[in-house]
């Protein structure tokens, strides 16, 4: 497959129009929108050029200043001329159309560079542009190569040996029917709904010359899928299935509305007509026509009924009684309905073997064909005409006129943003098929921007420390590595453990709202009087959330307690406070009771967690040999640590990679300074794709998705993968690697208490599996289901279905034997149910849920519904823990994809990874470690290909410019005063993307005027107008964050505009105004969407709030 056109290397794309009079042509940055809005009409000039006798060039586009000579050759009319150049055919050319073709040739070049944009640009980067030419939808196809594109070759504005797609063509009709389909003009207009796939449409375009001739052009289309079907919500192709062209000049008109008054006036004779009667008449309607006020109407049934001459003087007509009375009747209906029908025969032919079905007509008026002069009578009638007519036949046609328009007027602005447009997805296309671009990095500078992640100095690890944690457990080992990165010696999790079960996190924190810790009122004792110094060093994070009300018992306790300060850190304490940690922990029972308590205040959930790691530390150092516990032994290795960490703990009780980090080196498991101890933080699940190929043998191509689930008790976790490649380190084949493009959690009711959910209202319905008690056996089954029982049997089945269904010490599972469970402990009655009943009744139920949002996910467009295709899915069970019923539920996982993916008609292919999760990722013995190459050459990431930055303008009321008081944090005391479109930093090159992107929130100062104290008084309002340029910065890679640089046109490209409106009651004037620019990735589309908003308010509308800018698929290690 031939290698898709890089459009990134072009800054600009260059729309250009030719008719027989004019040439138009607009620049547009390359950017995924049409025509930018507040910019200067496109640049249009005449389209011809004058030759001396010696054939030189002596002027084009008809300067002012310039006066021909008799023998000077005047070239015009090249469109028409080139279309009889091609009809000729290249063998019969002379040397006539040789000169014509130079002459277009010379004009094109000459017309663009007489451009000072143009001009500047192209000098600088002879690549700064490609190219876009609109041709005439009549024309042949072959044309475009035999022609058009040798002219640009030769007029130097391409190169021969160019890629064919840096000039691009488009059909005045293709471009047109991609405005019409333009996201912000269909919102206001109304246009999208009336495009249907294969729904057919009558597009009729109507033109005016300049002798006010009306043509014509009707083309039965059928909308189909777009050529770039890849793309995201791309506009459809109108495919052409007939066209036919009519015309009609205005003397024709004039006659056949003086021959319709001549058959009104005098039918009998019309020997007694007077002509000259008859022209005023005629003129009279002319006039009528011409008034524009008729198109200012939403439908033209809404004015077809006037009548013409109601409020005329006609006295100086002379006319008689009935002639007057026949004459005030006519109203504008009867003009159309008698006058030339020959358009509607048009319609009759386009459909002859089209009969039967709906269509819709659009009337669309070429304005950019059209000269300037007076609305012509012809648009009238023609709209008029079309509205009429429509009832008289057996097919319906529909106007569409919205907001008091009768017609869609395509203006040359409009055009060349369908133009823009259509290219724009293009580049799309093109993106997302390109490979990745990898920047490279040098190990300083990848230690730079992820600290403590790579060994330096050629150095590799040669220890290898797998920490999993999750809330439901946490799994060490230790891996000793030879000399080629292979394993060659394993201490897993039993031998360091001692085969005791660590403590899992999921016993001392509930997540709800805010993560609380739930821990023994000893632990906050040990905390405030051994740890103060830690807590005040982690109470910058008290400030970050919104306080909550501790219960109750909190708070006596900590009131209760007493804080003796200590003078020292944890790290400076640790061998005196380590036993009482271990203590802490080693104790496996952490139930919650009267002397317990809930805590909310992150500065004693990061302290906690700081004790939790140095205790883990301590597990894995313990039991190690002593050939490899030794501090020589210790110093003498580089040992990476690989930190696989659950995302709802990471996200929710951690915070970040960031926060992670602090509390590793604040416990002391890693000095800073310490180069022979580096660390990788990952997601769970993050390592998957090498497994795929151990445990699948499947190779997914690179740049394909696959979407990995994993099935929590609480929740479905939806993380969505691209393939990628990593450079080997050794040389030869890249490795394939895998980066994460969206990362979704999806909350689900506990997943035991819908199990039992189910057991239970089964029950209740079916009686017959209750063995009542002697008691309910005589009194029956009244107040059995009471809730006091149903809450204890909840109580009691859950646990069941833990011990021994799901839990790790179930025994293996006999499907056919009855259990005999009991309802309640205060009587015999029992349920006499098998595993395969409740496997029946609870488990399909609940796991068809689940699938459910599986594949919901995959056409929901706020999850992953934007991705034309997801070829895999790939599915691990974390909820289950009892290897023998593994297997039966990955059959009926299986079963029950296979009816959503067949009735959402998916063509994606789903693996089941049967294996626990924690027996996957374990290190194996003969192979690297997955994390090996990235402890030398850091791990992929999505990263920004260019610089970006961003200027503020302040106006005050709305028109005065004001100087901006700027600050980056609101707690900065001393606001900087922005200087005139200096620019600040957003996103560098080379700067990490996230899925969920980035927030920058910076504050500005509110400023009173003398002249505004009145309105502080009395509380009105004071009006602010802010303006937010997002640009494009280039040749600024080395630029700081929050550095900002003076403006200079050939340093940026201007990409939007942001406006925002702030009405600030007077009372509030004197706080900051915050302001967030945020930025998304789309993978999808291979762009960032870039967005404005003043915290607090909405958007008023998406449109103006927002813009997509192309970013190629940019890989940086990290």
């Amino acid at each position: 497959m031939e290698e898709p056109y890089n459009f990134q290397q072009h800054s600009y794309c260059m729309v250009i129009h030719m008719d027989n009079k004019f040439i138009t042509f607009k620049s547009f940055l390359n950017k995924l929108e049409g025509y930018p809005s507040k910019k200067p009409y496109p640049q249009k000039g005449r389209a011809c050029i004058t030759y001396s006798p010696e054939k030189t060039i002596l002027d084009w586009g008809e300067k002012l200043t310039f006066r021909a000579k008799e023998d000077d050759t005047y070239v015009n009319n090249f469109l028409d001329k080139l279309y009889y150049i091609f009809k000729k055919g290249k063998s019969n050319r002379d040397e006539n159309d040789e000169f014509l073709l130079q002459a277009i040739s010379d004009f094109l070049r000459l017309q663009l560079n007489n451009s000072v944009e143009y001009r500047e640009i192209s000098n600088k980067n002879p690549n700064a542009f490609h190219y876009v030419f609109i041709v005439p939808s009549e024309w042949s196809y072959e044309i475009r190569e035999d022609l058009i594109r040798p002219i640009f070759v030769h007029s130097k504005i391409i190169s021969k040996d160019d890629h064919k797609d840096r000039l691009l063509f488009f059909t005045d009709l293709e471009s047109t029917f991609c405005f019409l389909q333009d996201k912000t003009y269909a919102k206001v207009k109304g246009t999208t709904q009336v495009f249907r796939k294969g729904e057919q449409v009558i597009l009729c375009r109507a033109g005016f010359h300049r002798n006010g001739t009306l043509s014509v052009k009707l083309d039965l289309i059928e909308p189909q899928q777009s050529l770039v079907d890849d793309v995201y919500d791309a506009t459809l192709f109108p495919k052409v299935l007939q066209s036919i062209a009519v015309s009609m000049t205005p003397d024709y008109f004039r006659k056949s509305v003086r021959i319709f008054l001549k058959t009104k006036l005098f039918p009998k004779s019309a020997t007694n007509c007077k002509d000259d009667t008859i022209n005023k008449i005629a003129e009279h309607i002319l006039n009528e026509f011409s008034k524009p006020k008729y198109l200012r109407f939403c439908k033209a049934t809404d004015y077809s009924e006037k009548t013409l001459f109601n409020n005329v003087d006609i006295k100086e007509w002379n006319l008689t009684e009935a002639q007057t009375e026949t004459l005030k009747s006519i109203s504008i209906s009867d003009i159309c309905e008698e006058i030339d029908d020959h358009i509607l025969k048009a319609i009759k032919i386009l459909l002859q073997h089209n009969f039967g079905k709906r269509r819709t007509l659009i009337l669309v008026h070429e304005c950019y064909s059209s000269a300037k002069q007076p609305v012509s009578p012809l648009i009238l009638w023609l709209n008029c005409f079309l509205e009429i007519k429509k009832h008289q036949s057996s097919y319906t046609l529909m106007l569409i006129t919205h907001n008091f328009e009768s017609s869609v007027s395509v203006f040359i602005s409009k055009l060349m943003t369908g133009a823009a447009n259509k290219a724009a997805e293009v580049l799309i296309s093109s993106n997302m098929h390109a490979l990745p671009f990898i920047m490279p990095k040098n190990p300083l500078e990848i230690e730079h921007d992820s600290p403590y992640s790579i060994f330096l100095d050629s150095k590799k690890p040669n220890v290898v420390i797998n920490i999993d944690i999750s809330f439901k457990s946490t799994l060490i080992s230790y891996s000793l590595l030879n000399d080629k990165g292979e394993i060659e010696k394993i201490y897993y999790n039993s031998y360091l453990t001692g085969n005791m079960q660590l403590p899992a996190l999921g016993a001392f924190f509930e997540v709800m709202d805010v993560e609380t810790l739930k821990v023994k009122n000893q632990i906050i004792s040990f905390l405030e009087k051994c740890l103060n110094k830690d807590l005040n060093r982690f109470k910058k994070y008290d400030r970050q959330i919104e306080k909550k009300r501790e219960k109750p018992n909190s708070k006596r306790i900590l009131q209760k307690i007493g804080s003796k300060q200590m003078s020292d850190f944890f790290f400076k304490r640790k061998e005196t406070l380590m036993p009482e940690i271990e203590t802490i922990f080693n104790n496996t029972v952490h139930s919650i009771d009267k002397n317990s308590t809930y805590i909310q205040q992150p500065k004693y959930v990061k302290t906690f967690l700081m004790m939790y790691l140095a205790y883990l530390n301590r597990v894995i150092f313990n039991r190690l040999p002593d050939h490899l516990n030794s501090s020589t032994a210790t110093s003498n290795k580089n040992i990476g640590y690989v930190f696989s960490i659950e995302k709802m703990l990471l996200d929710n009780v951690i915070g970040s990679k960031k926060s992670f980090k602090e509390l590793i080196f604040a416990s002391e498991m890693i000095h800073k300074n310490d180069d022979s101890k580096k660390i990788r933080i990952l997601p769970q699940g993050k390592c998957l794709l090498p497994l795929i190929r151990r445990f699948f043998e499947l190779d997914i191509p690179l740049r394909s998705y696959f979407v990995l689930a994993q099935l929590r008790k609480n929740y479905v976790q939806l993380t969505l993968n691209q393939v990628v490649t990593v450079p080997s380190i050794a040389g030869g084949e890249n490795n394939p690697s895998s980066i994460i493009l969206k990362d979704e959690v999806i909350q689900i009711e506990n997943m035991y208490d819908s199990l039992v959910t189910y057991i239970w209202h089964h029950v209740t319905e079916n009686e017959d599996l209750v063995q009542l008690c002697d008691t309910h056996y005589k009194s029956g089954f009244e107040n059995l289901f009471s809730l006091k029982v149903k809450e204890e049997f909840f109580k009691n089945f859950k646990k069941y279905i833990k011990d021994n269904i799901l839990g790790n010490h179930s025994t293996n599972l006999s499907m056919n034997d009855i259990k005999m469970i009991n309802l309640t402990c205060k009587c015999t009655c029992r349920i006499h149910l098998s595993v395969r009943d409740i496997i029946k009744i609870a488990f399909k139920p609940v796991l068809r849920g689940i699938i459910t949002i599986l594949s919901a996910s995959f056409v929901n467009t706020s999850l992953f519904g934007t991705y034309k295709d997801i070829p895999h899915l790939f599915i691990m069970i974390y909820f289950n823990h009892n290897l023998h019923f593994q297997n039966v539920l990955a059959n009926l996982l299986s079963k029950e994809l296979d009816n959503s993916i067949e009735e959402k008609k998916l063509e994606t292919k789903y693996f089941i990874l049967s294996d626990f999760p924690d027996h996957l990722f374990q290190p194996k013995y003969s192979q690297k470690p997955f994390s090996y190459e990235s402890f030398q050459v850091g791990a992929l990431h999505q990263a920004s290909r260019e610089t970006y930055g961003f200027t503020v303008t302040q106006f005050k009321r709305g028109y005065k410019k004001i100087t901006p008081l700027y600050r980056d944090r609101v707690t900065v005391s001393m606001a900087t005063e922005v200087k005139e479109n200096y620019v600040f930093t957003l996103l560098k090159k080379g700067d990490a993307i996230y899925s969920c992107g980035i927030d920058k929130t910076f504050y500005l100062e509110k400023q009173v005027r003398l002249v505004d104290r009145k309105n502080l008084r009395t509380g009105k309002s004071n009006r602010e107008r802010i303006c937010i340029s997002l640009y494009k910065l280039k040749n600024l890679n080395d630029i700081k964050q929050n550095e900002t640089v003076p403006s200079d046109v050939n340093s940026w490209d201007k990409v939007k505009e942001f406006s925002q409106e702030l009405e600030i009651p007077g009372f509030q004037y004197a706080s900051n105004i915050p302001i967030m620019i945020s930025m998304r990735p789309k993978a999808y589309s291979s762009s960032l969407e870039f967005s404005v908003k003043i915290v607090g308010q909405d958007f008023v509308s998406s449109e103006e709030n927002h813009v997509n800018v192309g970013e190629p698929l940019t890989l940086a290690p990290f």
